[in-house]
């Protein structure tokens, strides 16, 4: 196809980056597949090992970092790891350096974020009712006293969104990594959304909730006068521009506060870019809601004068890079049920959408990238993927070395050490959703097995909630869009209509 020829297709194979390892390893101690985030100076790289007591940290050299002891262990960015310890059913944490020096005992209750952000990790308390933060360098120490704060955010900018109550009376500010008030505090709002030197205020009015913008000596830049104003798109950063919405109008703001456009009627989302001209166009979505980002909803472009270029049509869309952007159709959340293609100024495919990614480098390069639809392909969440398997493959009954081709790497433990269920001399388990995505602990896949290796039952568990019932019959799901759960499981029926 003549097509074709204008562009310049390249595939993009992805490889796991980490060297081989030296040494022996203790008997019984393995490395699990997929390395750490975090590359030592000298780029050596990690991975987590696991043994018969446990997890631990090896370096691409052999070294071991952390010994393989603790019921979890992960990086945390910062050149820094988190090994945990369940004793007498409390969590307990401790803080590594990548020569594998303890640097710290968390405070006890506290749970660390997944990661490092702004140079400090924030650790927080698993009790709802009654929260507790703390923020931790990458030395171990404890950045500042927050014992006074009802709920604190993220670093972002060299700054923390913090909430607090005085004579009955809720204030938020904005603190430094010294825990210093740098905006605040605000006792009758609360603060949106922050960069350094502007801040997103939302107040309560007669009129209902009103945001605007002010800057850091709490001068209004942006009076009060919009039900919502975001950051949207890749600008986010450089905070050129503002998405706001007044009622079911829709505006591009300045940093000083000027409306450059109105968005057509029904926009109620947009992927601002960072630069304006006159032959500017912008993706922006409608059916969604400004929070909701690109979860749901349909995509289409507008001009500066803010006239649509066509009916939305799309699943997410991005900036034009000449004439040619990227645009998904699927389930934008998910990489799993998404496809990519480039389009041109009008909406036309010019490249089918049968790309899990793909890039526009310039008007005559594009870099595509499609990979298997295993167990192992990066997602979100592997559970849409066992969700089609169930559908498709019976599990009981189905040999060990067979389910290890499905799922690959698991760790496999002896039942007396790990469950007391009865059911089975074994498990092996398989990380369902990594702990970045759903809170302090992966969501795994536990398969029980017989002393003849073969499947007797299944379930998903994770230490940080209650583990769901094990399968024991093969069952398919009714909703492929719902979590695993008993409620969405129902038993196989074979062509004869009886139940397998």
């Amino acid at each position: 196809m003549k097509l074709w020829s204008k562009f310049l297709l390249i595939a993009v194979l992805m490889g796991s980056g980490l060297p081989a390892l030296a040494g022996d390893l203790p008997a019984g101690v393995e490395i699990l597949k997929g390395g750490f985030a975090t590359p030592a100076p000298n780029g050596e790289r990690f991975s987590q090992i696991h043994g018969p007591n446990g997890f631990g940290v090896i370096s691409s050299t052999g070294k071991i970092i952390i010994q393989p002891n603790y019921d979890q262990a992960y990086d945390v960015w910062e050149g820094c790891f988190i090994a945990v310890k369940y004793v007498k059913g409390e969590r307990q944490e401790f803080l590594f350096d990548i020569d594998g020096q303890r640097l710290a005992d968390l405070p006890s209750g506290l749970w660390s974020n997944p990661h490092f952000e702004g140079g400090l990790l924030k650790l927080t308390s698993n009790d709802p009712l009654r929260p507790r933060f703390a923020f931790m360098d990458s030395a171990g120490h404890l950045a500042f006293d927050t014992t006074c704060y009802s709920n604190m955010g993220e670093f972002q900018f060299g700054l923390v969104s913090a909430i607090y109550v005085s004579e009955g009376k809720t204030y938020s500010c904005l603190l430094n990594k010294r825990g210093e008030v740098a905006y605040g505090p605000y006792g009758d709002g609360s603060i949106v959304f922050f960069k350094e030197n502007a801040a997103v205020l939302s107040l309560k009015t007669s009129k209902g909730t009103r945001e605007g913008i002010i800057d850091r000596s709490g001068k209004w830049i942006v009076q009060p006068l919009y039900t919502s104003i975001q950051v949207r798109g890749r600008f986010g950063e450089e905070g050129h521009h503002y998405f706001a919405q007044r009622g079911s109008e829709a505006f591009m703001l300045t940093e000083s506060g000027h409306e450059v456009m109105r968005f057509p009627s029904g926009c109620t989302t947009a992927d601002l870019p960072a630069t304006l001209d006159k032959n500017t166009v912008i993706p922006c979505g409608f059916g969604t809601t400004a929070n909701d980002g690109y979860i749901s909803g349909k995509w289409s472009y507008c001009d500066m004068s803010g006239k649509l270029l066509f009916k939305p049509k799309f699943a997410v869309c991005q900036p034009f890079i000449g004439d040619l952007a990227v645009a998904f159709v699927g389930d934008p959340s998910d990489s799993s049920y998404r496809r990519a293609g480039v389009i041109d100024k009008r909406g036309n495919w010019l490249v089918e959408p049968v790309y899990d990614d793909v890039t526009i480098a310039d008007d005559g390069h594009i870099f595509s990238e499609n990979q298997p639809d295993t167990w192992e392909k990066p997602r979100r969440d592997r559970h849409y993927y066992f969700h089609r398997l169930l559908r498709t493959t019976n599990f009981i009954g189905m040999r060990y070395e067979d389910l290890d081709r499905f799922f690959g790497g698991g760790v496999r433990l002896k039942s007396e050490e790990s469950f007391q269920s009865g059911l089975g001399t074994s498990i092996v388990s398989y990380c369902l959703t990594p702990r970045v995505f759903c809170g302090n602990a992966d969501r795994e896949l536990e398969f029980a097995l017989s002393e003849t290796d073969h499947v007797l039952g299944w379930r998903v568990t994770c230490p940080a909630e209650p583990s769901g019932a094990w399968i024991v019959k093969d069952v398919t799901v009714l909703d492929l869009g719902k979590p695993l759960t008993d409620d969405n499981f129902v038993p196989k029926v074979s062509s004869l209509g009886t139940n397998l």
